[in-house]
């Protein structure tokens, strides 16, 4: 059975990313408020808190923040 190809880009090679890898690594060690960061970038408090959560950009590798 062939492995099946993806048809769309994922992440900073998408045409309309509004965000790159390293943008995205500093979103997950800022420790301020979804909202605050979320002007900082340009983008949706949401589209922060799951960047944070992993559920959004989870190709792009991961900081250890020491939970468990």
């Amino acid at each position: 059975m062939l492995a099946l190809e993806r048809k769309y880009r994922r992440g900073a090679a998408h045409p309309c990313a509004k965000l790159t890898p390293q943008q995205v690594a500093a979103i997950r060690r800022c420790v301020g408020s979804c909202r605050a960061v979320a002007r900082l970038y340009g983008v949706s408090p949401m589209h922060v808190s799951r960047i944070r959560r992993g559920h959004r950009w989870a190709s792009t590798v991961r900081v250890n923040r020491g939970h468990a």
